[in-house]
């Protein structure tokens, strides 16, 4: 048996406990240093995984195979900065920067050095995500799309430190970007509803990406009722509809008028698919760095959109 693939953590906080459950749900990938100022860190970690409060502690060590980086994303760069320069695979939480200068930075840094990182985009390795891409490449692919609508949203979080289109619409664009397999000529972005909640800000946005012929439509809110996570793609005479929060997750139907063919697509848990694939990667030298493109135009696209939102008016890229 080959030895596992030995993973460091920076972050333990909502989503870096996710990453600690999906490690542990793996074989042959081991959690073996955490790096968290969090004080409840050392209840969280096997007995074996060592913690430490300074993440360079880790990358110094020459212990590890692979670092994921769960911080906020202000904080992302200079540990992937530091971790690229010292060799080392990087998994990277979405969005990768809030900063566009920075993710081309980062970019451009795993390119010149051959190095592997990857994206933290979660619902591209949702299995009813993969079901209805396989259909649209049955159907004709990206250039057989009319439209793209989602809606993404629920009550709170209230983040002090990553607004809701970058927190709720990362996951949109990037599925949009995905399917059609490039980037909108042009956007725009307005603000129905923005109050202060306890712990944050609350909104509520309607998002428009035009890609030539195509058009998608995204509505994201952290003031909604109810959880939801759907978005559908349009062709000439078939939907398709994707819902990252439902049991049954994935749906056709043959014209608006025909009712939805629900199904229920099994697999892993998204996060899980993705450490396994991070693990596979490292283990095999692979250095796909197509996740990364796809996280640097994201944050391209959501900046523009920040524009828009800022100054009211539609915004060129």
């Amino acid at each position: 048996m080959s030895e596992p693939v030995r993973l460091g953590l920076v972050g333990a906080g909502r989503w870096g406990r996710v990453f600690i459950g999906s490690i542990a749900d793996l074989d042959g990938i081991q959690l073996i240093a955490l790096a968290s100022s969090n004080p409840d860190a050392q209840s969280l970690i096997p007995a074996e995984c060592r913690l430490t409060v300074d993440w360079r502690e880790l990358l110094s060590a020459g212990e590890i195979d692979g670092l994921i980086i769960a911080v906020p994303p202000s904080a992302q760069f200079p540990i992937a900065e530091a971790a690229i320069k010292a060799g080392i695979p990087v998994l990277l939480e979405k969005p990768l920067s809030l900063d566009m200068d920075e993710a081309s930075a980062l970019r451009d840094m795993a390119a010149s050095r051959d190095a592997l990182v990857m994206v933290d985009h979660t619902h591209l390795y949702h299995p009813a995500y993969a079901a209805l891409k396989a259909k649209l490449a049955e159907l004709g692919g990206p250039g057989a799309v009319t439209e793209i609508t989602a809606a993404a949203g629920n009550w709170g979080p209230f983040r002090a430190d990553v607004p809701v289109l970058w927190d709720w619409g990362a996951h949109d664009v990037a599925m949009i970007l995905d399917i059609l397999g490039k980037i909108p000529a042009a956007v725009t972005a307005s603000r129905s509803e923005d109050r202060n909640e306890e712990g944050g800000r609350g909104e509520t946005l309607e998002l428009t990406l035009e890609f030539g012929r195509t058009k998608a439509a995204v509505s994201l809110s952290n003031l909604a009722a109810t959880k939801q996570r759907r978005l559908q793609v349009s062709l000439s005479d078939t939907d398709l509809l994707y819902d990252g929060v439902g049991r049954e997750n994935f749906a056709v139907r043959f014209g608006p008028d025909v009712p939805w063919a629900p199904e229920t697509i099994a697999g892993p848990l998204p996060v899980t698919a993705l450490v396994a694939e991070f693990g596979d990667a490292i283990r095999s030298g692979r250095r796909d760095r197509s996740g990364l493109a796809l996280g640097a135009d994201v944050v391209s696209v959501l900046a523009r959109l920040q524009t828009a939102l800022d100054e009211g008016g539609p915004a060129s890229i």
